[in-house]
């Protein structure tokens, strides 16, 4: 509702109610901003609200009502400035400035629900571009709400010019010299000129403003000279780039031809990447969220604009444009205290999905006491990543131990087929425990894992690596492992393993089982070789290793092949086969 009443707005308040005044304010502003940023819903706009209700009833308890004064982008009670803020719309105080209100005013007994409604349709009305056919005024008109007053600016008034004639003083005594003065005398015609003519003032008459010796001008005085030194300086710093950007969405929203269009992205784009990289996040944020709304606005209007806008947004999120970015080469500037931090975060939520191959080696690089930097950054990583399984999946295949370690982590989140293909991936790692997490958490993931996948990591250079896929393998069974196994040995002896603890792992997993299964080719490696190999140092790993297996094996027929061996007339094989024998 609105009102006119005055409430004695400009007696100047006590200290304490001051003091309640500004705290109510700050809570005002801050629970704004949080409603821009996350829904209403959440534990963050559900805190600000209730400290902001809170706030308020406290005031309210003391003082009949809180009276908001509204000029300048800023809050005012009684003549005291509460809150002073640019012209931006994080800035409550702007958009009712920039709206037409002269005031906000509170009552006792404000009920919640109106607080948070009337939180909400400023966050509404925070763009014009949103709501095109509405303002905050129209807005407050239709919520009718009961314990919340305002009032409108009178545009009518501002049109009309006033003069405060009372500042315009003068004795009797000097009217009646400027009365009898020979200059207030009106001037005469010239003599020969027709009657009421008026002859030209003569230039060498006295003026009765000036002095005859001339003007004077009083010198500046050395403060008025600082205070005119800095406003020229404050001119000519003045930063525009706000109003450009509000031109160039404007020249989108109005431009029909192609070509313009295209040339009006490519001046938003320099912009992009300037106010990213300048850490003028508010900017930033202010020209994305405005050309996701013009494209949803011109879809219809201009069928060819969506495809050059989601062009435009992937340009937004190319890897190597915002590796240029100064704080994604130096994330140390990224603090829970960097201004408009929010503002960035909300940049990222906004971008595509393609943003993670910027975000993941970023947040990798985000100091280890900066937590919470970092963490914001995983939870975009994570939501983007579920969009798009695939770009996550490449990211951790061209990225290094530490970003696998961890983004490891959020893969837990996907659906199985995706997270099983992501984990395979990661055991293809150069990283030894890169490697092993991968393993470990693909024979989790996976419905049924693909073994033969795995076929690499039997030869794996890192002992940890071998031993968990020999453990899998042993789980899942003879029927699985030994023929894989048994594949792995005969590359190995082909092609000449160098690594010969792999090749005893091998041997050693396909004994383990204890079946007949793996017989034929234990035989064949143990017996069937050339003499030449007496001298290949990785034959006698083989033979050494098979002669083993078999007596681990323990059954009459590996037994009777075991002491076959010891009878052959290799002295590498005889001497293998007899050692193992006596033991």
């Amino acid at each position: 509702m609105t009102t006119t009443t005055d409430n004695d707005q400009y007696a100047p308040p006590a200290g304490d109610e001051l003091q309640a005044a500004k705290k109510a304010v700050q809570s005002f502003v801050s629970a704004f901003r949080t409603y821009a940023l996350y829904p209403v819903e959440h534990a963050s706009s559900r805190k600000n609200v209730a400290k902001l209700q809170e706030d308020l009833e406290a005031f309210l308890r003391d003082y009949p009502a809180l009276r908001l004064d509204v000029a300048k982008n800023g809050f005012y009670y009684k003549g005291e400035t509460l809150f002073e803020g640019t012209a931006e719309e994080n800035n409550p105080a702007y958009l009712l400035t920039r709206d037409g209100l002269e005031f906000l005013e509170f009552e006792r007994d404000l009920p919640l629900a109106e607080t948070s409604a009337l939180l909400c349709l400023l966050n509404r009305n925070r763009n014009p571009f949103e709501e095109p056919e509405g303002d905050i005024v129209t807005s407050l008109w239709q919520e009718n709400f009961t314990h919340i007053n305002y009032q409108e600016m009178d545009i009518f008034a501002l049109e009309s010019f006033q003069f405060d004639l009372s500042t315009f003083r003068m004795t009797p005594e000097q009217a009646a010299d400027i009365v009898d003065s020979p200059h207030s005398q009106p001037p005469t015609s010239p003599q020969g000129a027709p009657a009421g003519t008026i002859e030209s003032p003569d230039p060498e008459a006295p003026s009765i403003l000036l002095p005859e010796q001339g003007v004077t001008i009083m010198p500046l005085t050395a403060k008025e000279k600082a205070e005119l030194a800095a406003q020229i300086q404050a001119e000519e710093q003045k930063d525009f780039t706000s109003d450009v950007i509000d031109v160039l969405l404007i020249i989108l929203v109005v431009q029909h031809n192609k070509v313009n269009f295209l040339h009006a992205l490519e001046f938003l784009e320099f912009q992009f990447f300037e106010t990213l990289d300048k850490g003028r996040f508010h900017l930033t944020y202010k020209l994305l969220n405005n050309i996701l709304l013009v494209r949803n606005q011109l879809k219809e209007q201009k069928p060819w604009s969506p495809s050059l806008l989601d062009n435009f947004l992937l340009t937004l999120a190319n890897e190597e444009k915002l590796g240029q970015v100064s704080w994604v080469k130096k994330p140390d500037m990224l603090r829970s205290h960097t201004p408009y931090l929010p503002q960035l975060l909300q940049i990222l939520r906004l971008l595509p999905p393609q943003i993670i191959m910027t975000l993941g080696p970023l947040a990798a690089r985000i100091p280890i006491d900066n937590l919470h930097v970092r963490n914001e950054l995983l939870a975009i990583i994570d939501s983007k990543a579920r969009l798009e399984p695939e770009l996550l999946h490449s990211l951790l295949a061209k990225s290094g131990e530490e970003v696998n370690l961890l983004l490891a982590p959020l893969v837990v989140g996907m659906a199985r087929q995706d997270a099983a293909g992501i984990y395979l991936e990661m055991t293809r790692h150069a990283s030894a425990e890169v490697r092993k997490m991968g393993l470990d958490n693909y024979i989790q993931a996976a419905t049924r894992p693909d073994f033969s996948e795995l076929f690499p990591l039997l030869g794996d250079e890192d002992a940890r690596v071998r031993e968990r896929i020999t453990a899998y393998l042993w789980q899942a069974g003879p029927d699985i492992a030994e023929p894989l196994l048994i594949s792995f040995l005969e590359q190995a002896c082909q092609n000449g393993h160098e690594d010969p603890k792999a090749i005893v792992d091998g041997y050693r997993a396909l004994a383990s089982y204890r079946t007949n299964g793996a017989l034929p080719f234990l035989e064949k490696t143990l017996l069937d070789s050339r003499l030449t190999d007496m001298f290949n140092n990785s034959k006698t790993v083989h033979i050494k290793a098979a002669a083993l297996a078999l007596r681990t094996i323990g059954t009459d027929e590996a037994m009777a092949i075991l002491k076959k061996g010891g009878q052959s007339m290799r002295p590498d094989i005889r001497l293998a086969c007899q050692h193992v024998l006596r033991q």
